[in-house]
Order: C-alpha cells, then structure tokens, then sequence
C-alpha cells in the first residue's frame, strides 16, 4: 500500500513538472516568439478536399505533410499556435524520455527537455515550428 502511495506521489510530481514548465515554454512562445509572425510568412492554406489529400498520399512521409498543413493555419490566432507549438514540443519530450528510459532503465532526469532546448533555438530563427514536430510542407 505504501509502495502505491510512493508510485502516485512520484506521478504526479512528474505532471506537476512538466505542467510547470510547459507552461512557461507557451508564455515564451506566445509572448516572444509571436507564433502570428510565422503564418504571415508562409500562409498555408489547407482544404477539406480529396484532391487536397491525394496530393499528400502518393509520397513517402505524405501524411506527416497534411498533418502539418492542417495544423498551419492555426498559426493566424496566436494563442493557437503557441499551444500547437507547446503540444508537438511536449510530445516530442515525451518521446525522448520514454526512448531514454527504455535504454538507461530509467527516464528521471531532465536530459528529455534538451529537445525543448533545441526547439526555442531554432523558434528564435524564424523557421516554420510544425515541420519541426511534425514534418516538412510541401510548396
């Protein structure tokens, strides 16, 4: 029983850490970084259509490239694209923390935030974020 009550309280201080600085990672990018900037550079347009989509089929990594045009627009709103930015960088941790304890046995420290680290760098470049997470649009 007791065993339990340590497992919970190391779950849910995880989920507070993570809440935490996610949470700060999204009011740095919705703040400085400007998520509103990379639409007006490139603004995607996405439809609803098959031959929007058959487009994206016949190619290898095609579905990553409809994901990415799909979540694109959302980049007009800024809080939108913060959150989209904040979520793929999420995942991308995530990721990287289960890849690091399924080698080391175990995924407690903080070296699956580097990724996080890397992607503020490259955000400060202007590069477009969902290709970043998700995969190269096509042009």
């Amino acid at each position: 029983m007791q065993n339990q009550r340590r497992d919970w309280r190391h779950v849910l201080g995880f989920a507070a850490q993570v809440a935490g600085l996610f949470a700060v990672f999204y009011l740095y990018v919705l703040l400085r970084v400007r998520p509103e900037l990379f639409y007006q550079q490139i603004p995607d347009v996405f439809r609803f259509e098959s031959s929007f989509f058959a487009g994206f089929v016949n190619r290898p990594g095609g579905l990553v490239g409809y994901a990415t045009a799909f979540l694109s627009p959302l980049f007009a709103i800024g809080w939108a694209g913060a959150l989209v930015i904040t979520l793929l960088t999420l995942f991308v941790c995530l990721a990287t923390r289960r890849f690091l304890a399924s080698l080391a046995g175990r995924g407690g420290s903080f070296v699956y935030l580097v990724p996080a680290l890397l992607i503020l760098m490259v955000l400060g470049k202007y590069n477009h974020p969902v290709s970043l997470g998700v995969g190269q649009c096509p042009r």
